[in-house]
Order: C-alpha cells, then structure tokens, then sequence
C-alpha cells in the first residue's frame, strides 16, 4: 500500500515542460528542435528530475521528420550531423542510466541515424569536430521557465 501511495504522489506531482531549442551545428547552421521534459518528484529527496525526454526535429538537409525518445538516465548533449547523417551524444547522468549503457568511459553514448533509426556507435567513431556541448541537458525543476513557446538557445 506504501508503495502506491508513494508512486500516485509522484505521478500526482508530475508535469510536462514542451520548448524549442535553437541548435547551433559543427557548420555554422542553425536549426529548431522540439523538446518534451516529463518531470516527477524523486521521494525522500523530494526533488524534481526528468523520467522522460523527448527530441525531435526536421533533418535540415532531407527534410525528414525525426524523433529521439531519450533513454531514462541519459541527458542530451550534442546533436550534430555529418555528410548529412544525424549524430546525437547523450551523457550518462545517473548510476542507471551509466549501468545500462555499460559503464561508458567517459561518460558519454554516441548515436546515429540511418534506415529510420537510431543506433549507438562507438565514441571513437564520433566525428572530432563534434566537441561542443549545443543542446540543453536538463529542465529540473524549472517552473516557468518556458512560457508561450519560447526559443532557448546556448550562449
């Protein structure tokens, strides 16, 4: 009974933040990425952390529509392209998520798309060039934050 309880508040203090995120490319480029951020209270700790995220935008060369659901424990990094195919870089953020992805060192999971889906490659094989950190990791507990979908860049 304690445990539902425990899992009805946390969905009871769930939320979802929606935003778009400017993303600055390896090449100079700009594009507008749609971020979702499902968020819920961690009991005892009592703080908010995303349980889901989402990253979708339109691939600015072939105008494909593309979707990333981020694994739980993962944090977004880096979403850059090379000879016009999607690279994403996520950080390993909790023991879970480093666990799942088998214990990256450094903490880091590099993924590309090609045939309509993601799929993991080794962090050597990431372009050099994709160094910078251009995508935003975390909302945590941001309370209005995002209003009238606002744009969000890195500076």
């Amino acid at each position: 009974m304690t445990v539902f309880a425990v899992c009805a508040a946390m969905i009871a203090c769930g939320k979802i933040i929606r935003w778009k995120q400017e993303v600055l490319l390896h090449d100079g480029r700009v594009m507008v990425g749609d971020r979702v951020s499902k968020q819920g209270r961690i009991f005892p700790a009592n703080i908010i952390m995303e349980k889901e995220q989402e990253l979708s935008f339109t691939h600015p060369d072939t105008r494909e529509r593309i979707r990333w659901d981020i694994p739980a424990g993962l944090l977004p990094y880096i979403l850059d392209f090379e000879n016009k195919i999607p690279y994403y870089v996520l950080k390993a953020y909790t023991v879970a998520g480093y666990n799942t992805w088998g214990c990256p060192n450094p903490l880091y999971i590099a993924c590309r798309y090609t045939g309509g889906q993601w799929s993991q490659v080794p962090i050597e094989k990431l372009p050099h060039r994709f160094e910078k950190c251009n995508l935003m990791g975390s909302v945590g507990g941001c309370e209005g934050c995002f209003e009238n979908d606002s744009v969000v860049t890195l500076g």
